[in-house]
């Protein structure tokens, strides 16, 4: 399934990094002392008690997100759907890590529709989560800035002057929106930038045999917009290291990388 409408969309890869300047295995398979940084703050985000089943980042992906911000050292992130701030906290913390070793604070947006750290409607608690993002953020210690913006993404990236290392997408995940939502971002890299999307099934085929069920968007998108513009690739990172869940190492991340 194509959507051939995508061509009246203007799109630019010239700012994605090469697909041949990225190292997949030492991107993931990074060094023991990294791979503690990542239980020991694993093991403070378990008190914070996030539920496993709340349509978030399972902890598998999250680790992936700490590994790819280790790895990629950016100076400047944003996150579309901040959701219950699963993810949030792993960038926000692989940012911290970052910041010991170069001194230099990193910029770090984070935009959702709903306003996720509201005092009056609250809606962590509807999935299960008994902290704000912005709560949990404070309970943790984290040092990093998190600037959280209530909103349309798409008007967002339309509307905002400012530009970015590294993007993750995990929104809204139909292909009507991120056929307009891929290029918006591309336009907001900065040189040699990473967009990083969640739920990309490959061929739109299910990756756990036992979870049939899954959103497409991601994939017709990106199906349509690779038809205008062969400069653009996608790269799944197919099954990580370590467990992600339903007892397996599977995971629906994928970069986008220029060809």
């Amino acid at each position: 399934m194509t959507m051939k409408f995508v061509r009246s969309v203007e799109f630019d890869t010239n700012n994605l990094l090469k697909a041949n300047a990225f190292d997949h295995e030492a991107a993931l398979n990074l060094s023991n002392g990294i791979a503690t940084e990542w239980m020991d703050w694993h093991t403070q985000a378990q008190t914070m008690n996030l539920p496993e089943t709340a349509l978030g980042v399972n902890p598998g992906d999250r680790r992936a997100l700490f590994s790819l911000i280790r790895y990629f050292k950016p100076n400047s992130v944003l996150e579309v759907g901040t959701h219950i701030g699963a993810s949030t906290l792993s960038i926000a913390t692989a940012l911290d890590e970052n910041f010991k070793q170069s001194n230099r604070k990193a910029k770090f947006k984070t935009i959702d529709i709903r306003d996720v750290n509201s005092e009056e409607m609250k809606p962590w608690l509807k999935f299960g989560a008994p902290y704000s993002p912005r709560e949990m953020m404070q309970r943790l210690s984290i040092k990093t800035e998190v600037t959280f913006v209530s909103g349309d993404s798409l008007k967002f990236l339309r509307q905002t002057q400012e530009t970015f290392d590294f993007i993750f997408l995990d929104g809204d995940h139909s292909a009507k929106n991120l056929v307009q939502e891929i290029p918006e971002a591309l336009k907001k890299l900065n040189p040699n930038g990473v967009i990083v999307l969640h739920d990309y099934y490959p061929k739109g085929e299910p990756i756990w045999p036992n979870k049939p069920s899954i959103v497409n968007g991601p994939y017709i998108a990106l199906e349509s917009i690779m038809e205008s513009n062969t400069t653009l690739g996608v790269l799944p990172l197919g099954n990580l290291p370590w467990e992600t869940k339903l007892g397996s190492q599977a995971t629906s991340l994928a970069l986008l990388l220029r060809k």
